[in-house]
């Protein structure tokens, strides 16, 4: 009987120890991101996404067109599982050629990829201008 609950306590111990690090596993991937997103490193965007999405001329002329003024987490939604998030993040961002102010609604699907042991970014790169 007492092995029993001691194979019952490490289960539970072993599940209760895995939430607290795939959270942080988390918060860091987002402020990676954040980081990539807001210096403008367009190529280590593409280590966080699921699909590799190309970082094509046209999309890397567009971001070197912003600069990036704001990046708040508006919400945020974790399956039970812990092996997706949902995020609503608001961006302000500036056009250099205009000198204009522009907001954004970045709407982010972030799953986690067992294989590899991280977060991956499964939407789509913000869609600046």
């Amino acid at each position: 009987m007492k092995l029993l609950f001691l194979a019952v306590f490490f289960v539970l111990a072993q599940g209760c120890t895995s939430t607290p690090d795939r959270l942080h596993s988390l918060d860091i991937s987002l402020i990676g991101y954040e980081k990539a997103l807001r210096w403008g490193h367009e190529d280590s965007l593409v280590g966080f996404m699921v699909s590799k999405q190309a970082i094509d001329a046209e999309l890397i002329r567009r971001y070197n067109q912003i600069d990036i003024g704001g990046y708040n987490t508006l919400g945020r939604t974790i399956s039970e599982d812990l092996n997706r998030v949902e995020l609503t993040v608001a961006i302000d961002y500036i056009d250099k050629d205009s000198m204009r102010v522009h907001n954004l609604v970045d709407r982010q699907v972030w799953i986690y990829d067992d294989e590899v042991g991280r977060w991956l970014l499964a939407s789509t790169l913000p869609a600046f201008m």
